[in-house]
């Protein structure tokens, strides 16, 4: 496919998060920042957590890679434009504690909650499952979160 109709095996454009000139600095800052409270406040590094919230799709792309023209300026992906995804909230402490999953669906909870072997098996290790009107994060899920999932940790820690 090279050499006779000059494609090449490309991945997918992407729209990139654009990162402030300095963002190194910033980061290391904040390492500080969270170092020094660390040291004045004597926190165990079973108290310090850090939470962040990944989009999942669920419907994957057929393949991460494709073949196109070499120089082609859009490189498109059966199903790519697919939206169907969720977002899945991951904690981890200081001391490699990881925290169970939140997952925070579209929908109903009724739809949510089918009963199926994947969902108790969610749920037996912990797992919170919650929906929103568009699948993203609002102040009700983090809230959820902290009652659930947090809170449940911290107090068999202390």
């Amino acid at each position: 496919m090279k050499s006779h109709l000059n494609w090449r095996f490309c991945k997918p454009i992407t729209t990139k998060g654009n990162l402030p000139n300095d963002w190194e600095k910033q980061g290391h800052m904040m390492v500080l920042r969270i170092a020094y409270l660390v040291r004045v406040s004597n926190l165990p590094p079973s108290l310090v957590v850090n939470t962040d919230q990944t989009w999942i799709h669920l419907v994957p792309m057929v393949g991460e890679r494709t073949w196109e023209k070499r120089w082609s300026k859009d490189v498109g992906v059966f199903g790519g434009d697919d939206k169907r995804s969720i977002i899945a909230c991951v904690s981890s402490f200081a001391n490699g504690a990881l925290l169970p999953l939140q997952l925070i669906f579209q929908g109903t909870i009724k739809r949510v909650l089918r009963k199926n072997h994947g969902t108790q098996i969610g749920l037996n290790h912990g797992f919170h499952f919650t929906m929103t009107n568009d699948h993203w994060s609002n102040l009700e899920s983090m809230q959820e979160f902290v009652n659930f999932i947090l809170v449940p940790y911290l107090n068999n820690e202390m």
